[in-house]
């Protein structure tokens, strides 16, 4: 099972929604700079990542693009998916705290 529902073509409304989530990242008020642990970043890597991939996947889907470039773009995005959901399963935040 994803975490990241797979949609060819998400509406304006989810893309609009998700990118505005990404306004309530506050990882870097918790940290001095240049103090971030390399969990934070992940957190933070996988959190960006769920913010932007509808408006990837609109991107993927668009026609003006090459068949060949479209199908790169998916398949990265599949391969990031599958490695955020082993990374988030296998994370947990403060575990090493």
């Amino acid at each position: 099972m994803t975490t990241f529902p797979f949609n060819p073509k998400p509406s304006f409304k989810e893309i609009n929604a998700a990118v505005a989530a990404l306004s309530k990242l506050d990882t870097a008020k918790s940290v001095l700079p240049g103090e971030q642990n390399p969990a934070s970043k992940t957190s933070r890597l996988l959190r960006l990542f769920r913010g932007v991939t509808p408006m990837l996947r609109a991107f993927a889907a668009w026609p003006a693009l090459p068949n060949s470039w479209r199908a790169a773009l998916t398949a990265f995005l599949n391969a990031f998916e599958e490695a955020a959901e082993e990374i988030g399963a296998a994370f947990k935040a403060g575990k090493d705290l």
